[in-house]
């Protein structure tokens, strides 16, 4: 059986979404290890309120795009498992993926707008880039209505302006947000005269600029796919993987202020617990042994008491009636012990 529409090479089809579905649970994995690493850092307490506001609003609608892939997954490669029509006809999990994509990358780009706003870089700018940032998200969102009314997924290109005004809108705010921010943390480098404040400054230049490359690079590579490649699914593999990085870069630029320091105090943080833990059991098991049911009832312990006292007598009558061979002063030392 062959449907109109659908090429007599399946694996250009089917083979990009495995792939989409695959890297998009390998970057949620990480995504995981990154939001702990973010907990446990001793700074975590002291961060704002808008950091931790964008992390976890970022990791909640992570999970429910993995939610939506698998749908999708599920749908198209187990349940219709050699049923063409679910190629033409995805599910509503599929359907569904450019919006959250759209509100995932909408966070991550107004908290680095946020940050850079905090840098100094005044507000036109920041304001520009999230004006874009808002229309990017709502050309995702659109798009998702859209293939919600196509007849079937090869009419997916009648859809090109809106998907086109949504990836460059999202490569515009990656590019500006990524420049920008290394430029001031490079101005705040040479502004100090201090080597180590460069040095220092260095890393998160390096993790800005690598995090607003990918973004960028990935958007670009779907929309060049989505554009050159027609007869297969292949930009269908970015959707799936795009807001993926867009969280891990989050979480990268924000782990990356975590110092070896941070980590030598945890270990010994929790090193010196346990060593007070067992310092504190093996006292409890010493006073235990002292305990009076210890003791035999029938040959109670002996008590000892001790006192002594010194009494010093200087009187200068008794003096001259002293014997010869005595000391001036008399020192009486009585000493009782009592053995009970």
């Amino acid at each position: 059986m062959r449907l109109p529409g659908v090429p007599d090479d399946i694996v250009g089809l089917i083979g990009p979404l495995a792939m989409g579905y695959l890297f998009a649970y390998l970057l949620q994995g990480v995504l995981i290890v990154q939001v702990f690493i973010f907990c446990s850092q001793p700074r975590y307490a002291s961060d704002r309120w808008p950091i931790k506001l964008a992390v976890w609003c970022v990791f909640f609608l992570e999970n429910i795009a993995t939610i939506f892939g698998t749908v999708s997954a599920w749908y198209g490669l187990v349940k219709g498992w050699g049923d063409p029509n679910t190629l033409l006809h995805p599910s509503w999990g599929f359907s569904m993926t450019p919006a959250i994509h759209g509100m995932i990358s909408l966070s991550v780009q107004l908290f680095f707008c946020w940050r850079m706003w905090l840098l100094g870089a005044g507000a036109l700018l920041p304001c520009l880039i999230a004006v874009v940032s808002f229309m990017q998200s709502t050309m995702a969102i659109v798009t998702t209505v859209k293939v919600f009314g196509l007849p079937d997924l090869t009419f997916v290109y009648r859809i090109i302006p809106f998907v086109s005004a949504w990836l460059s809108g999202s490569v515009f705010c990656d590019i500006m947000i990524a420049f920008n921010l290394v430029m001031r943390l490079y101005k705040a480098g040479r502004r100090s005269e201090l080597k180590s404040t460069n040095s220092l400054l260095m890393r998160p230049i390096l993790i800005c600029a690598e995090t607003g490359i990918v973004t960028a690079c990935s958007s670009i590579i779907h929309l060049t796919t989505y554009l050159a490649c027609r007869t297969e699914n292949t930009h269908f593999t970015f959707l799936f993987i795009t807001s993926k990085l867009y969280s891990n870069t989050l979480l990268a630029s924000l782990n990356a202020r975590r110092q070896p320091s941070d980590v030598v105090r945890v270990v010994q943080t929790r090193s010196s617990s346990s060593h007070h833990k067992a310092r504190s059991s093996r006292w409890q098991a010493e006073l235990n042994s002292f305990t009076p049911s210890h003791f035999n009832h029938e040959h109670p312990p002996t008590a000892v008491y001790i006192s002594t006292s010194t009494t010093t007598h200087k009187d200068e009558d008794a003096e001259a009636h002293m014997p010869n061979g005595y000391e001036k002063d008399a020192c009486d030392d009585l000493t009782r012990v009592t053995i009970g």
